[in-house]
């Protein structure tokens, strides 16, 4: 079992080491541009969310946009967490084993992150 593990990890690492340097700036480059609108969204949100009642703000987080906006602004966050992470992980540990293990660890931890985060939204406002 630990032998198909460690195949796993190198198979995945092989591909991982394909994104080159520059796709992962301009990754994080766009994550960031993409985070400006958002992060003035967020705010309105939030402003909302603390002036209106329970039922009003269920219905305008339920309207499509307002609820792609924040599924978008989930995903853009975990994206750009993990992108700048990753670089200081890269920037400041020297053992390569180790790198990698806390690259894949960080990839994982924000991907459960990211899930378990949309999990919460579609629960709390869909009653699922």
């Amino acid at each position: 079992m630990g032998a198909k593990i460690r195949r796993f990890m190198s198979r995945l690492g092989d591909k991982l080491a394909l994104v080159s340097f520059k796709n992962q700036w301009l990754l994080q480059r766009v994550t960031a541009l993409l985070l400006v609108p958002l992060v003035v969204w967020l705010g309105v949100f939030f402003h909302y969310g603390l002036t209106a009642s329970y039922p009003e703000f269920r219905e305008w987080l339920l309207g499509p946009l307002s609820l792609a906006c924040l599924f978008i602004f989930l995903g853009v966050v975990a994206s750009h967490s993990y992108l700048g992470l990753k670089v200081i992980i890269e920037d400041y540990i020297t053992d390569q084993q180790f790198q990698e293990q806390l690259i894949l660890a960080s990839l994982w931890g924000f991907g459960l992150l990211g899930v378990s985060v949309v999990g919460a939204v579609i629960i709390l406002f869909f009653r699922v």
